[in-house]
């Protein structure tokens, strides 16, 4: 049975009556040097948040009991948008592994062939292997090779393998769609809107705001948690309002988005009294999204003429504001405008 033998905080494989019999609970950083080889360096364990969002705390309890329950290896891949909780959920998967008694083990550098393969498989006991930004780490289409037979779970040890990427087109195609290397993939694409929503409310000065936050993150096709954070620590500085304080932040709405379909178009009473009566026969919307959108109807009197209402919509007139679908009740109109696809679209002019 390898043991290890250790100096400080360093853990290094020796075969034979050796100090230490397993590796503690603890995180730990693989480092080589050129006379000692391949060793184990101690880290600080991994900070999470105190309070924990968008069911993270689901996602852990799954991977722990798949992992428990299967006799070989399992793989967990997290792959999408920087900042969306790819990080953190691995940070709870290792808390989680150390509750276990199970070490973690992180790769910060490029590590691969036969004398990283040794180490790894001179780690008898179950433990959680941690490889952060994988794709940039193993940036060498052959360093990823090298660690095939590593994920393939050929050796005597059970392994948690979590890896995160930024950039999955950068993975080996032989690591992907291979349930057998990594059993699960969990595709981040930005925050959800209940993750939104819960964080704004806890972390707000005003609570009565996480509504807005909310809406201001409609506008992202992928909403982060630096942005989210951002967002709040502006809102409660100044006691602005989310479109408000997102305007000078470093964080541009982006989309694949040009045009909106006006669709169950109707004037209110109040509408019918200061435009005619008619039926819908087109429109435009030019929209700054975060101030106020401004609605050109054209539609046909009940005489067959042709007339324009024109509407200038508040926020506080968006009943639901979401990236495909915005349902408006203004005074004078209820409507909903439906996001066409297709063509690159400006941040302040929807046409």
């Amino acid at each position: 049975m390898t043991q290890f033998i250790q100096s400080g905080t360093n853990y290094s494989t020796i075969h034979s009556s050796a100090i230490h019999p397993h590796l503690p609970a603890k995180v730990f950083v693989v480092n080589v040097d050129p006379m000692r080889g391949y060793y184990l360096s101690m880290v600080p364990d991994l900070k999470t948040e105190p309070k924990l969002y968008g069911g993270i705390e689901k996602r852990v309890e799954r991977v722990m009991t798949t992992f428990q329950s299967r006799p070989i290896n399992t793989g967990v891949m997290l792959s999408g948008e920087k900042g969306s909780g790819k990080t953190l959920l691995a940070k709870c998967l290792s808390r989680a592994c150390q509750a276990l008694d199970m070490p973690v083990i992180m790769v910060t550098q490029t590590m691969a062939g036969e004398g990283f393969n040794d180490l790894m498989r001179s780690i008898e006991q179950p433990h959680m292997l941690f490889i952060d930004e994988f794709e940039k780490i193993y940036n060498e289409p052959e360093h990823q090779s090298q660690l095939l037979s590593l994920l393939d779970g050929t050796f005597g040890s059970k392994r948690l393998t979590v890896i995160t990427l930024n950039e999955q087109q950068r993975m080996n195609q032989y690591l992907m769609n291979r349930p057998g290397r990594f059993f699960y993939h969990f595709k981040y694409d930005g925050l959800d809107k209940q993750f939104i929503h819960d964080y704004a409310a806890d972390n707000l000065i005003d609570k009565a705001r996480a509504d807005e936050a909310v809406r201001v993150s409609s506008l992202f096709d992928k909403f982060n948690f630096d942005i989210l954070k951002a967002l709040i620590e502006e809102m409660n500085r100044y006691g602005e309002s989310a479109k408000d304080a997102a305007e000078f932040l470093n964080a541009v709405p982006g989309g694949y988005a040009s045009k909106f379909k006006v669709e169950d178009f109707q004037l209110t009473p109040e509408g019918k009294r200061k435009f005619r009566s008619g039926k819908l026969a087109g429109g435009e919307v030019q929209c700054d999204p975060m101030r106020t959108f401004a609605v050109a109807m054209a539609y046909k009197d009940d005489d067959g003429d042709e007339a324009i209402c024109h509407l200038y919509v508040q926020p506080d007139s968006i009943a639901k504001y979401e990236y495909d679908t915005i349902r408006i009740e203004a005074p004078e109109a209820r409507f909903i405008l439906r996001r066409q696809y297709g063509t690159p679209r400006n941040y302040y002019d929807f046409v």
